[in-house]
């Protein structure tokens, strides 16, 4: 990585399932995780563009995530993305839909 850290877990996971939505589009749910003493470094949100290059690169129209609506840090990731973003609230989850 070129940071210096050596044996440090950054991230938890990350997760990638393909699936296809109404209307045909292709879509993938995305779930993953930084270790707490890593947040507000931006590595979600370089996780978050490595997966949206994939995506690209397989044809992917929509990237999906449940998100807990008290993890405003993780929204405001998907918020800042740079793609349309819609938000539904169901059963005390928020899914976020981003548009590629």
């Amino acid at each position: 990585m070129g940071w210096g850290i050596k044996n440090v877990k950054l991230c938890q996971f990350a997760v990638y399932i393909a699936g296809d939505a109404l209307g045909g589009k292709r879509n993938v749910e995305v779930a993953f995780t930084v270790v707490e003493d890593y947040h507000c470094l931006g590595i979600a949100s370089r996780i978050l563009r490595c997966l949206i290059a994939i995506a690209r690169d397989k044809g992917i129209a929509m990237l999906e995530a449940d998100v807990l609506p008290e993890n405003k840090a993780m929204l405001a990731v998907f918020a800042r993305s740079g793609l349309a973003m819609r938000q539904s609230r169901e059963d005390g989850i928020v899914r976020v839909t981003l548009e590629l």
